[in-house]
This record gives structure tokens, sequence and C-alpha cells, in this order.
């Protein structure tokens, strides 16, 4: 960039300092921060496509970690989800089902030693 600015009138470029009335300004900017200025802004947008991209990213993994899915290996999420979304039966359920049939197995052998005449276990 020229300094000080330059003025055109009448075809002539007039420094500013020697010129009083207000006429055109032609800043001069050079290919090279045209370019550095296009480059920046492709950047610009890059970084705000990522950021949207991570806030989705963060958002998922808030809904897995609340449901319970741990994913240590970014590979693995995909496959985590699946799994964890294809069960009929979330684990926890299963655990109370095996709990119960695990109960009432001891129960029935509770009662076959009570009739047996054997002595009741706990």
């Amino acid at each position: 960039m020229v300094w000080p600015p330059e003025l055109e009138v009448d075809g002539e470029d007039v420094p500013l300092a020697d010129h009083a009335a207000v006429v055109t300004f032609r800043p001069s900017f050079d290919v090279e921060t045209v370019a550095d200025n296009a480059r920046m802004e492709r950047e610009l947008e890059e970084v705000a496509h990522f950021k949207q991209q991570y806030e989705v990213y963060k958002a998922i993994q808030d809904v897995i970690h609340k449901h319970g899915i741990w994913v240590f290996r970014p590979s693995d999420a995909a496959a985590e989800l699946d799994k964890a979304l294809s069960k009929s039966v979330p684990d926890g359920i299963a655990d109370i089902r095996q709990d119960m049939e695990r109960i009432i197995n001891r129960l029935k052998r509770m009662e076959e030693q009570a009739g047996s005449g054997g002595e009741e276990t706990t």
C-alpha cells in the first residue's frame, strides 16, 4: 500500500496531503494481500465447518454416555452404538431377570428339600 494515500483528480494521482478536497480514495492493494485474504477466509470457513461437526459429535457422545454406552476408541463408536440399539432388552433388565431366575431356582430347591424332609438351606 502506498503511503500517504492518493486521490485521483481529473485522471491524475494527487497525494492526499496536497489536496484539500475529498474526491475518490483509491487504496492500492497488492495481489499477495488479496490472495492471503482469500486463503484466510477459506480457512475460516473450514474451521467453522469443523466446529459445527464437532458440536454434533459432542451432542451424540453426550446422549451415548447418558445411556451407559462408553466408547474408548472413536473407531468402536458405531459398533458399540449398533450393539446397544440392537438389544431387545436393556442390560439392567437382563441382569434383573437373571437374578430373579436364580431366586426362583433356589426357592424350588428349598421346596424340594423341605418336601423330602431335608433341612432348609439359605
